[in-house]
């Protein structure tokens, strides 16, 4: 709510303090449908099947984060930008997105032979990140051996008769919802639709809205656990805007389209593990931090004028942040505590397209 409060108050200002110029036509308006994907994860191996518990990566079958957002399908949303123009020298563009939300789910069926990842068990993730070792399971019902062979000597693994080992079925949950805002000023060194080559260059404020959610049960008959890794992060920072325009004809114009920046973030984790037919409460916890991150942006676009004052446009382009709190690596199966993971990168694709008008 601050963050949202924050921006408003931004916004209203940058309004204050530009006065439009322009005789005629000062203000445009473009609605544009988004095409858009979502890509980029860190790599958590989350369920093993057809195989034994924590056996050599070339024995069971793995489902794992990149998995999930290889399977997730393309969304639609709508990309709505306000532009103020000062004569030909600048222009004040106010630019967001509606929500993008993506959702898939995958089931996982191997009788007797579902387990939890060997990774997600014993922390591997986490203790790589931290590098501590060694570590505790949570999931410490009634402790079991194994001995993993290995080249540099054979080591004993312990693992636990929980609703996570030996299960028959599992079922993984996932979703993701995406929004931004941008307040931008730009400075035309040679006006736009004008000149046969128009450059600008700008800046401005932003505004990133993610959150992420995972849910995976496991079913061992006629037990059902689950756990769940829940994230929100909100984004706000500056940027630095650049762009190309070539307008070979008075009715096409096209060009590309770069922006990047810094952002101060706040971060926040919910995470719940249950066990023993969901009677046993493992770990219950909720975490906030404030963090940094950066992001960049690129986009090709193409647009084409109709009766005098309408154009249709369209582009490609991405969207790629860094310094993400995400669901999938912050699950947490074991009694250390760690903290929130927060360097994760996400990537967002999309085509557009739509109509402007000129007022």
């Amino acid at each position: 709510m601050k963050f949202k409060i924050l921006f408003t108050f931004l916004l209203s200002s940058q309004f204050m303090l530009f006065s439009s110029q322009e005789h005629e036509h000062p203000f445009n308006i473009d609605v544009e449908l988004l095409y858009g994907n979502r890509s980029k994860t860190p790599t958590v191996k989350l369920v093993d099947s057809n195989g034994t518990f924590c056996e050599c990566g070339c024995g069971p079958n793995h489902f794992s984060s990149t998995m999930v957002i290889n399977d997730l399908d393309r969304r639609l949303a709508a990309r709505i930008s306000l532009n103020i123009k000062n004569e030909l020298n600048s222009t004040l563009e106010i630019r967001g997105i509606t929500p993008l939300d993506f959702s898939g789910e995958k089931i996982i069926e191997a009788y007797n032979e579902t387990f939890v990842s060997c990774d997600l068990a014993y922390g591997f993730f986490h203790s790589k990140q931290n590098n501590i070792s060694p570590y505790t399971p949570m999931i410490n019902v009634k402790p079991l051996k194994l001995i993993i062979p290995d080249p540099h000597g054979d080591h004993t693994v312990e693992y636990y008769d929980t609703d996570y080992i030996q299960a028959d079925k599992a079922t993984i949950k996932y979703s993701n919802s995406f929004f931004n805002i941008e307040s931008n000023y730009w400075l035309h060194l040679t006006p736009r639709w004008v000149n046969y080559f128009s450059v600008s260059y700008g800046f401005g404020l932003r505004y990133f809205y993610y959150a992420d959610r995972i849910n995976a049960n496991f079913f061992k008959d006629p037990n059902q656990s689950d756990f769940s890794s829940r994230t929100k992060n909100h984004l706000i920072g500056g940027q630095a805007l650049l762009d190309f325009h070539i307008h070979p004809y008075t009715w096409l114009d096209w060009g590309i389209r770069l922006d990047g920046g810094a952002l101060v973030t706040h971060l926040r984790l919910d995470f719940e593990l249950n066990d023993l037919d969901g009677q046993d409460l493992l770990a219950r916890y909720s975490k906030q931090k404030i963090n940094y991150g950066f992001f960049g942006d690129l986009e090709v676009f193409l647009m084409v004028k109709f009766l005098n004052r309408a154009y249709a446009m369209g582009s490609y382009g991405g969207t790629l942040i860094h310094g993400m709190a995400q669901a999938m690596p912050n699950i947490n199966l074991t009694t250390k505590n760690f903290g929130i993971y927060s360097q994760g990168n996400v990537l967002y694709q999309y085509w557009t397209l739509g109509l402007g008008w000129d007022f």
